[in-house]
C-alpha cells in the first residue's frame, strides 16, 4: 500500500488497491487503520461511527489479518476503475466476551 492512498488530496489514480496475505497485512495494520479513519471521518457509513480511536481501529484490522481465508467469490465487487476483483470470505472462531470470563 502507498502511504498516498490514504492521503485526502490523492486523487483516485495515485491508490493502489491489492491484495494483502495474513503476514504482509500485519504490516500495514497502522496504514488500513488510517484509511479506515479517514473514510468515516469523511462521512462513510462502514459500521464504524465518528470519534472512534486509532487504537479501535487497529484493533479491527487486527482481528482481521487474524482470520482464516475459506473460499473466494470471483467477481464480486469492483475496482476503482470498474473491472471486476474477487472477494475473499474470511472465518475465525470468536473466544468467549470478556464480561462472561469475569461471571457477568
Amino acid at each position: 500500500m502507498q502511504a498516498v492512498a490514504h492521503s485526502k488530496a490523492a486523487s483516485p489514480m495515485d491508490i493502489e488497491i491489492r491484495e494483502l496475505r495474513a503476514e504482509e497485512g500485519r504490516e500495514h495494520v497502522p496504514a488500513l487503520a488510517q484509511v479506515l479513519r479517514d473514510c468515516v471521518e469523511g462521512g462513510a457509513s462502514v459500521s464504524f461511527m465518528a470519534g472512534f480511536t486509532k487504537a479501535a481501529a487497529e484493533a479491527f484490522f487486527e482481528n482481521v489479518v487474524d482470520g482464516v481465508a475459506v473460499g473466494v467469490i470471483p467477481d464480486y465487487a469492483l475496482f476503482p476503475d470498474g473491472s471486476p476483483c474477487d472477494t475473499t470470505i474470511f472465518w475465525k472462531k470468536v473466544g468467549e466476551r470478556k464480561e462472561a470470563r469475569r461471571g457477568r
